[in-house]
């Protein structure tokens, strides 16, 4: 969801004069999902540093040791399946970033009381694991 669409999403039932008669379920569902986005994303971007020191694919690379080395969990073999699959059509680090971004968003999801269960995991990336060490660090309760 963009935030421009959830933004919308959320005046349009918070503007509705009839929004305890009127207004569905699934709109009120709806907006409470687009203002827990917006809410999340403003937390994120004012409280809690990404982990990522210069965001874009070639802080990535050079982060991990420039153009000819490999993310240590986004592998080029696992990038040159997704694109003979056509699911991508990104160049490799370019699609690195985009899967560190799905990972630190998943970590972001993880309630503040979990976070301890999940600093080991295989299935997040090094900058995941060190936003949710930053969360655990400034006490971050907003999941």
């Amino acid at each position: 969801m963009l935030p421009e669409e959830a933004r919308v999403r959320v005046l349009n039932v918070l503007n509705c004069p009839h929004a305890d008669e009127q207004c569905t379920t699934v709109e009120m569902k709806a907006a409470r999902e687009a203002l827990k986005y917006l809410t999340r994303r403003a937390n994120a971007a004012s409280t809690v540093k990404t982990p990522l020191a210069a965001p874009g694919p070639d802080a990535q690379e050079r982060k991990w040791g420039g153009y000819w080395h490999d993310h240590p969990t986004f592998s080029p073999s696992d990038w040159k399946f997704e694109a003979s699959e056509g699911d991508t059509r990104r160049g490799y680090w370019d699609w690195v970033e985009s899967r560190i971004e799905g990972n630190v968003d998943d970590a972001h999801d993880i309630p503040f009381p979990d976070i301890p269960l999940h600093l080991n995991s295989k299935e997040l990336c090094p900058e995941a694991i060190e936003y949710l060490h930053e969360r655990l660090k400034q006490g971050d309760i907003d999941g």
